[in-house]
């Protein structure tokens, strides 16, 4: 056999080799990592904590002005989305 026939068949079995056990866990590792970057599970849950603490503050606010009725309110919305963030 020539060098050049031999380096066909090495490519070829090369390209046609199943991937072993460890290297489909790795693989398999490696995609879910970086589709949590992509999109994490839990982005609306930040975003409700976030949201649950600016209420809270707009309802401390209001509280504290003429406003009162509304700020309880506010506050309230504010403290339930904390919570059901938490309790998440």
């Amino acid at each position: 056999m020539s060098q050049q026939a031999q380096s066909t068949l090495t490519a070829q079995t090369a390209t046609t080799h199943k991937p072993a056990l460890f290297q489909r866990v790795m693989l398999k590792k490696l995609d879910k990592k970086i589709k949590n970057q992509l999109s994490p599970e839990r982005a609306m849950a930040k975003s409700l904590l976030t949201i649950g603490t600016i209420m809270a503050i707009i309802g401390l606010v209001l509280l504290v002005n003429v406003a009162a009725p509304l700020g309880i309110i506010a506050l309230s919305v504010g403290l339930v989305l904390i919570l059901v963030d938490l309790l998440r």
